[in-house]
């Protein structure tokens, strides 16, 4: 059954003391929307670096939070992760 599955997360090393992000070869999110949340936060110039490390960081935060709500959902008896769910792994 999936909620006895050990899930893993590819984003992460396995030391958490530190938040390491293993860089993936295929990223999700798009290195020109990590720039515009940048600029909305007041930055007037974003280096490469940082729309990179913003990107890999919030990859790696959304892929557990996925994780946790998927776990909520099979919890509830559902296959679909409903917003109360994402907002339920948020707060935990």
């Amino acid at each position: 059954m999936f909620e006895k599955a050990k899930l893993i997360n590819p984003f992460i090393s396995k030391n958490k003391s530190k938040l390491e992000v293993i860089s993936m070869s295929r990223s999700i999110l798009p290195l020109a929307a990590m720039e515009k949340l940048l600029r909305k936060a007041g930055a007037p110039r974003v280096s490469e670096d940082a729309k990179e490390a913003l990107r890999d960081i919030l990859e790696a935060y959304s892929y557990e939070l996925g994780q946790k709500a998927t776990k909520f959902s099979v919890h509830s008896g559902r296959k679909t992760v409903k917003a109360t769910d994402v907002r339920l792994a948020h707060t935990h």
